[in-house]
């Protein structure tokens, strides 16, 4: 759930998981921006039943085919068509229902492990976008390392050195 959505969504991968066709979404994809201002078109759209406890409710998804931790995010559309109350504090939901309220719990130790996991897929994921792999390189041996590798002959270390020699050599003129 996701109180600043405003869109339900549901990842391809899950899409494909629950074996329903790609052909079954309604193309008509639109871009949907994320909180680092990050703009992904959707696939389109696809309507699913969605059973909550004793409520049954037709849910409108946006497709997106884009890797995540999560199946589907519940937005603030879902929220307005169940009626629902979250509290964040309390990890929790509670809709009205045919028999009077009813309420579905999160988990501090879900909410935690999910939150880790989905750092981890984005540092993955940015780490890959920023870093593309390359061909390996053979490094050249030790022995024909470039002078300008080779800490001893720069032009600094060359001053030290005509300066060493300088000193040390004995002085003829006398």
């Amino acid at each position: 759930m996701d109180t600043g959505s405003t869109v339900n969504i549901i990842f391809s991968d899950t899409f494909r998981r629950m074996n329903i066709e790609l052909k079954e979404v309604l193309p008509t994809p639109k871009p949907l921006t994320d909180f680092s201002s990050v703009t992904e078109m959707t696939l389109g759209s696809i309507k699913l039943l969605g059973m909550e406890k004793e409520v049954t409710k037709i849910v409108d998804f946006a497709v997106v085919d884009y890797p995540a931790i999560y199946n589907l995010i519940m937005g603030t559309p879902w929220l307005n068509a169940m009626k629902a109350v979250p509290s964040t504090y309390h990890l929790g939901i509670k809709f009205p229902t045919q028999n009077g309220s009813s309420v579905i719990w999160g988990s501090q130790k879900q909410s935690r492990l999910c939150l880790l996991a989905e750092q981890k897929l984005r540092h993955i994921m940015t780490t890959s976008m920023v870093n593309p792999k390359r061909e390996k390189t053979t490094q050249p041996p030790a022995e024909n390392v470039s002078q300008k590798d080779d800490p001893k002959s720069s032009p600094q270390a060359t001053a030290l050195d005509e300066e060493n020699k300088k000193t040390s050599e004995p002085n003829t003129t006398t």
